[in-house]
């Protein structure tokens, strides 16, 4: 018992460096591949590990010197509905990181959004999950949250969409509206970055100072740089076409007629400061 407790120590540190240098090792392998599954699974491994291996070290160190390990587990079970009481929030914990795992809403390195918080997940642990913001800071959020909120995971779009309303001015005639409409559907239908599967340009409303058409079509690319340069650059091509066909885009304003003018005015109105 004296020796199985000198060399306990040595052994653990020994045990707790092999679980480090496998993880490790298991990190270069998983930053080769391209599914990051294996990514977020290798802390959770080191920490459930090296978890394992302090909880043994302490029996094995208990029973060298003499403890009732037996008596000692027995208690742990009858106390164990207080402790499950009292770490409730780590139970929760806990059942979220399996819940990440098991239904995998994301992976390391995907953009989500939940919670009101949006960024890319950088780790998922036992109790937490870390998040990198847009703005550069790491937001912690416990586990039990992913099983109570929704989670908007960016990363899963195969394309993106671009949706709008275009208003030109009450001035346009009806040919020149048709003409617009199609104009834009040839221009889209155009584009291969323009996903061809659906896409919707009609005249739809007689707005209060503008005649609309509404435009809803998809871009092939997800990535928001790449995104933002298709999005204006369509723009920008409807924009020509418009104006080609002699059609002005309104803006917000208000038009006053006068049935007649004050007595007295013999012309056109005059403002003045009083």
């Amino acid at each position: 018992n004296l020796f199985l407790l000198a060399e306990l120590p040595f052994v653990t540190v020994v045990a707790l460096r092999l679980v480090d240098g496998f993880c490790d090792r298991w990190v270069v392998l998983a930053q080769s591949t391209e599914d990051t599954f294996d990514d977020q699974l290798v802390p959770l491994v080191r920490q459930a590990g090296k978890t394992t291996l302090l909880i043994a070290a302490l029996l094995l160190g208990s029973q060298a010197v003499g403890w009732d390990v037996t008596s000692l587990l027995t208690g742990l079970g009858i106390g164990g509905a207080a402790i499950a009481l009292a770490s409730k929030d780590t139970i929760a914990n806990l059942f979220g990181s399996v819940v990440v795992f098991v239904d995998r809403p994301f992976q390391v390195g995907d953009w989500v959004e939940l919670s009101g918080q949006e960024g890319t997940v950088e780790e998922v642990g036992l109790r937490t999950t870390r998040i990198r913001t847009f703005a550069n800071s790491v937001i912690t959020l416990p586990n039990s949250v992913l099983t109570t909120s929704a989670i908007n995971n960016w990363s899963r779009m195969n394309k993106r969409r671009i949706k709008l309303t275009i208003g030109v001015t009450y001035d346009a005639n009806a040919a020149q509206l048709r003409a617009g409409v199609t104009a834009i559907r040839d221009l889209l239908a155009e584009d291969s970055r323009i996903d061809q599967s659906f896409s919707l340009v009609n005249f739809t409303d007689f707005g209060p100072s503008s005649l609309d058409i509404f435009v809803y079509c998809f871009t092939t690319t997800t990535q928001w740089a790449e995104y933002m340069e298709t999005r204006q650059d369509i723009l920008l091509q409807m924009m020509e076409r418009l104006q080609a066909l002699g059609l002005s885009f309104a803006f917000p304003s208000q038009s006053l007629y006068l049935e007649s003018l004050p007595q007295g005015s013999g012309g056109p109105l005059e403002t003045g400061r009083g």
